[in-house]
């Protein structure tokens, strides 16, 4: 089961950006790493820290690709290609589309409710 994403930032040892941003495109300017930390500070502090819900998120929210992902607790053994986190009580695993909420998923009137 995927861990509310408030409750894995408060509960399991992770810090927001950690895993969040791994795959977000390097910046070729500086002027662009000034963008993406600022959209990382962003995201984290007015969506993932403050999600508390368990759904799993686009893995890379700037992409056509449509694999989601969330955190689970380190005992969790189905991670579907995903893994450990090192110093932490959690891993973060693939979801499906069957068996895990996917935010993909929502009506825009269930987003707005979130």
């Amino acid at each position: 089961r995927c861990l509310k994403w408030k409750e894995a930032y408060a509960d399991y040892g992770l810090h927001c950006g950690s895993q969040e941003f791994r795959w977000v495109g390097k910046a070729k300017t500086q002027e662009g790493e000034h963008h993406n930390n600022n959209l990382k500070a962003e995201m984290c502090m007015h969506f993932y820290e403050q999600f508390d819900e368990n759904y799993c998120v686009q893995r890379n929210f700037n992409s056509r690709a449509k694999t989601q992902w969330c955190y689970v607790s380190a005992e969790c053994s189905e991670l579907n290609g995903g893994g450990a986190i090192p110093k932490t009580a959690a891993s973060w695993k693939v979801c499906n589309a069957t068996q895990d909420r996917l935010l993909q998923d929502q009506t825009p009137d269930r987003l707005y409710q979130i």
